[in-house]
């Protein structure tokens, strides 16, 4: 059996697609993410000030900087709604992304969500407060179409081993989004582009929109000939120094399209290998919905996602409003200090997927050890800092913004975590299993922001946030208890099963073929006895 190849670079060592996969799963959250924050901080340019004289518009000012008398409650609703069709878009788009295919719901999702960015200006400036609850519940419906799908192609398209590497990257992009949203919006607000408030949704549509083409061009099966697949074989060209190639040959660089092929088909081998299913077999799959409901690890990772979720969005939604109440701290004012958690976060996430890579690379532990290990690591270290935090007053103000700061970068462990279950527990049908466990998460980011209301309404501002911190580290211990104790993130029997029948992986005959000495014409038989992965075998 010889796999398809280009001289001297051993396979699944040069880049291919499903590093290009990574890329576009990065950029595709970032902006997902400047569309779910910035509509946040541009309400309160929106917002006409309570104690403000009312002060004459000039000629010269845009009717689309209009401002609006929004009551609070107006405002938290507006921002709220846009998470409850986003959780009751989960499921469906689990199922779409199983059946249609990823990139086509991706593609969907990400194009309709710039439509509804770029309508926001003039329709709310028509509207008012009835249409931008429409606009945020349908940016929360198409975004909701975005996470399954990016799965659901990270499934086909990442080997077991390069989860956690790659996923760590791919789900970065949010962070980065963060960080971007908070600390651009406000500058965007205010310049002189367009007057304020519109700027982010118009900047936001043409980063959503420039997603369109690379992703429509996406195929399992052959690789587009577009900018993106020549930056593929440009990088490829410069991997060679890597590996001290001296030179190509001309056969190597006869065109630009065979060597093309040429490295899809040596990334799919890679591929196959790792998977033990052909991709163009691996789409359109009936969703075993009993199967996966049976599972024991998969109930409790749901648990452990409402869980890990209830403290993630007390951090993201709630802890400004603490910052500014308790500690006097102008975060709205401030969009440095607001995104410097995630900046933090954003670096040691780097870090520690370079150390997942090498404990599993040096077998120092198998691969489900060392989700515990970061699963387990993040939610005790959560608790403990949001234990502290409850029992600090004001006078500790700079010791708070410290602690906040590492609790934030303590969450990011999940995403090397639990957050991968999916692509270990079922991969063929990862999209539809990650909606469920999103949905469960987002549940929690409902739910979470009401009982901090809850408190707050009841209770003094410092008792209030005390007893908040403190609801949130129990819930975060519980987590770390649960999946310590009690889950095993590696693939289900019956999913171990399915990959261990033989596979066929056509070679389709192009017009290139004849550059292409080294592929095989006849089809390839693999089966699990013949691949050999240790990084699988270990743990499955």
């Amino acid at each position: 059996m010889t796999a398809p190849r280009i001289p001297g670079i051993p396979v699944g060592q040069c880049l291919g697609y499903r590093h290009c996969l990574m890329l576009l799963g990065f950029c595709g959250l970032a902006v997902c993410y400047i569309m779910r924050i910035s509509p946040g901080i541009a309400i309160i340019d929106m917002v006409e000030p309570k104690n403000r004289p009312t002060v004459s518009r000039s000629a010269n000012v845009s009717s689309l900087a209009k401002k609006f008398d929004w009551s609070s409650m107006e405002q938290n609703t507006i921002l709220s709604s846009f998470f409850y069709t986003y959780f009751l878009m989960q499921l469906p788009a689990g199922w779409a992304s199983q059946r249609i295919g990823g990139k086509w719901t991706f593609a969907a999702g990400v194009s309709f969500c710039g439509l509804v960015a770029g309508l926001t200006p003039p329709l709310v400036t028509a509207g008012g407060f009835t249409a931008f609850l429409l606009l945020r519940l349908s940016q929360g419906m198409f975004q909701g179409l975005c996470y399954p799908s990016i799965h659901r192609l990270a499934g086909s398209w990442f080997p077991p081993h390069e989860f956690a590497c790659l996923c760590g990257i791919m789900h970065s992009g949010y962070i980065f989004g963060t960080v971007l949203a908070l600390s651009c919006s406000g500058y965007l607000i205010k310049s002189d582009g367009l007057n304020g408030w519109p700027l982010p949704f118009y900047v936001s549509v043409i980063v959503f929109e420039s997603m369109d083409l690379p992703v429509l061009r996406y195929d399992r099966r052959r690789p587009p000939v577009t900018w993106l697949s020549t930056c593929i074989c440009l990088a490829t060209c410069l991997d060679y120094f890597r590996f001290r190639i001296p030179k190509l040959t001309p056969m190597d660089l006869h065109c630009g399209k065979a060597l093309h092929r040429r490295l899809f088909e040596t990334d799919q081998f890679f591929i196959l290998l790792s998977l033990s299913a052909p991709m163009h077999h691996r789409d359109q799959r009936a969703v075993p919905w009993r199967r996966l409901f049976r599972s024991t690890q998969v109930w409790l990772i749901m648990f452990c996602f409402i869980l890990d979720g209830w403290s993630n969005y007390t951090l993201l939604v709630c802890v400004p409003q603490y910052m500014h109440s308790v500690l006097d701290v102008p975060i709205n004012e401030n969009g440095l200090l607001s995104s410097l958690p995630y900046i933090a976060a954003m670096v040691f996430m780097y870090v520690i997927t370079f150390v997942d890579g090498l404990l599993i690379r040096r077998n120092y532990l198998s691969m489900p050890s060392v989700r515990k290990l970061w699963s387990c690591l993040g939610a005790f270290g959560k608790a403990v800092l949001l234990l502290t935090i409850a029992y600090l007053d004001r006078t500790y103000k700079t010791t708070i913004v410290v602690l906040l700061i590492i609790n934030v970068m303590l969450s990011s462990m999940a995403l090397l975590g639990f957050n991968l279950a999916d692509l270990d527990l079922a991969p063929p049908y990862a999209g539809f299993l990650f909606s469920v466990f999103n949905a469960c998460s987002t549940f929690s980011g409902i739910v979470a922001p009401l009982m901090v209301g809850l408190f707050t309404s009841v209770y003094p501002a410092p008792v209030a946030w005390q007893n908040v911190f403190i609801l949130a580290a129990a819930i975060s211990c519980l987590c770390g208890v649960v999946y310590g104790l009690f889950v095993w993130q590696a693939p289900l029997n019956w999913i171990v099963q399915e990959q261990s029948q033989p596979i066929l992986v056509e070679h389709e005959a192009s017009d290139t073929d004849s550059v292409e000495s080294n592929l095989d014409e006849q089809p390839i038989l693999v089966s699990s006895v013949e691949l050999h992965r240790p990084q699988t075998v270990m743990y499955s």
